[in-house]
Order: C-alpha cells, then structure tokens, then sequence
C-alpha cells in the first residue's frame, strides 16, 4: 500500500516513512514563496537602535543590505543581512544605509538627514515574477520605511564619495578572519566602499552592533516566546502522531497497515493536502514501486501448531 496526494506519482510506502514525506510537503509548500515578509517592530524602534549607534561614532556608517543573488537554489527565500534587518526592518533585495554621526564634524557642512536608505529603482518587469517592491518614488515611502530621506541605491555610491571629502574614516562590518563559507557579503561591501573612497580607511562597527544586539526589546522578547511556544506545541504534535503511527505499524500485518495508511491519509488532508488518495499494491514479490519491488507477504489467518518430541520430526 502507499499514500500520494494529488496525483499519480510511483512513491513507495512505508507508513512511517510517510510522516516525515508530509512534514517534508508542508515545508516544500511554504518554501514555495520566493519573498515572505517577516514580522516586524514599528518604525521607532529600528530609529530607536540608529540613533543610539550614531551616538557612538564619529565617521559613517555604511551598509548593504542582502542583494538576493547569494543562492541559485530555486527553493531559495530571501531573508535579509541580520545586522541590516536589526537597524532598519527593511526585508526587501537590494538597499543601502548610510548613518552619519550625531554630532557634525568640524569640515561637515551638511543640514539634511543624518541617515539615508537607498532601494532600487522601480522594476516592474521585474515585479511581475518577484512580487511588489517599495522602490524610492513610492508615495508615502518615507512614512512606510521610518527613513526621512529615501534615494535610489544608484545615488549611493556619489553619497560616499561626497562624504569621503569630509570624512577620513568610514564604518562597516568587515569580514571575520576566518570565514567559515557562504556568501562573502561583508568583503564585497568592503571591496565596493574601498573603490568608492579609496583614501579612506575602512573601521569595524560589527563590535557596537553586537552590544546593542544583546539587549532586547520587549517585541524581540515577544518574537522569542512565540517561536519557542510554536516550536514546543509542533514537537508535542509530532510526538503525538508518531505515537498513533507506532500503535498499529508496529504490527506487520495488512489491516494494521491500513490503519496507519487511513491515519496518515487523515492527518494530511488536516494538514491542507487536498484529493490524498490511498493505493493499493499487491504485496506478490514482483510487482514494483518506483525503484521498490514489492515483497512477498501474506496474512495468516488461520494455522496449526504441531509440537513433536525433542528430536522427533514430523
């Protein structure tokens, strides 16, 4: 016997086995979005974070953002750079941050915002397969992203080199010194800033970002508890349901077997499988599933027993 949803795939079975291809179905059907917004604090509390890491420094801080294009994998979705996220809630490829220090240079001439987000352009051949993305000529961006200045990520690099005439120093997340693989997102920032102002020298901000990090706001702590409760309660599912599992596959008989089956069967359509059908295979040592054959098994359903004397045969 084994179990498909919705349509005529040569699966082999095994009921317990099938748990897991469910769970696996689940994640694959969520997985199949290829941008999910992430749950977020209002505006104040990443200008909140800003503002404090201004208070701080001396000398820009410059930032990318996640371009989308770190993974081919088409199961790919998108989460952005986590520092990135931690200053700005911005969950979306491809944007840019500039942070100025809260108190001007003496050579800092500049009255306009002491911060900046850059986004792309306006891409909507682009948005057709990707989905909507706020781009800076967004009516009302300034209000949706809690950023009073919204440039497009192509004015960034000229916004670098102005202030590399003021600025001697800028700051960003440099590499660790030993990367233990992925995407090398800190050096390409590092390689782009140092083109950009090549006399300047490049500081580390990764030390700052972190101490504040370590502290947690009341909706990070309500974040914290929900995924802890949601993860406890789908471990205490999960447990539930390998118990009914083990009740009756644990008996390797055919009605046992459709037990489980009709089980498994139940807990995917409440699982939100629509059309899970169960298919019937001749246990006959031949016919074959995928790359199973199947085995030859029978129910007995009536025997005798003879007991001869030690040495006896019949």
């Amino acid at each position: 016997m084994r179990i498909r949803p919705n349509r005529r795939a040569q699966l082999t079975c095994s009921p317990v086995l099938f748990v897991l291809f469910c769970l696996a179905i689940g994640f694959a059907a969520n997985s199949a979005r290829a941008q999910e917004r992430r749950d977020r604090e209002p505006n104040s509390v990443y200008a909140a974070r800003r503002a404090r890491l201004a208070s701080q420094i001396d000398s820009p801080i410059i930032l990318w953002g996640l371009t989308g294009r770190e993974e081919s994998a088409q199961t790919y979705i998108f989460a952005q750079e986590e520092n990135f996220y931690y200053l700005t809630g911005h969950n979306e490829e491809g944007a840019g941050l500039i942070i100025l220090p809260a108190k001007s240079s003496a050579g800092d001439a500049s009255t306009g915002p002491r911060e900046c987000l850059f986004l792309p352009a306006k891409n909507p051949q682009k948005e057709k397969w990707n989905g909507v993305r706020m781009s800076p000529v967004d009516p009302g961006i300034e209000a949706r992203t809690g950023f009073s200045s919204v440039k497009p990520y192509a004015e960034m690099r000229a916004a670098v080199e102005n202030l590399a005439k003021t600025y001697p120093s800028f700051f960003t997340i440099l590499p660790y010194e030993k990367e233990l693989g992925g995407y090398p997102h800190e050096k390409e920032v590092v390689d782009w800033l140092q083109q950009a102002a090549p006399q300047s020298k490049v500081q580390d901000i990764r030390a700052q970002i972190d101490a504040l990090r370590q502290i947690k706001s009341p909706g990070e702590i309500a974040f914290l508890q929900r995924a802890i409760d949601l993860t406890l309660d789908s471990h205490l599912e999960a447990m539930r349901m390998m118990r009914e599992v083990y009740a009756s596959d644990r008996y390797f008989t055919f009605p046992r077997f459709h037990a489980t089956a009709e089980y498994l069967k139940k807990k995917m359509a409440e699982a939100g499988l629509g059309s899970v059908e169960l298919v019937e295979t001749p246990a006959d040592g031949v016919t074959q599933v995928g790359y199973w054959t199947m085995p030859l098994a029978w129910d007995v359903r009536s025997a005798r027993l003879d007991r001869f004397p030690h040495g006896r045969r019949a």
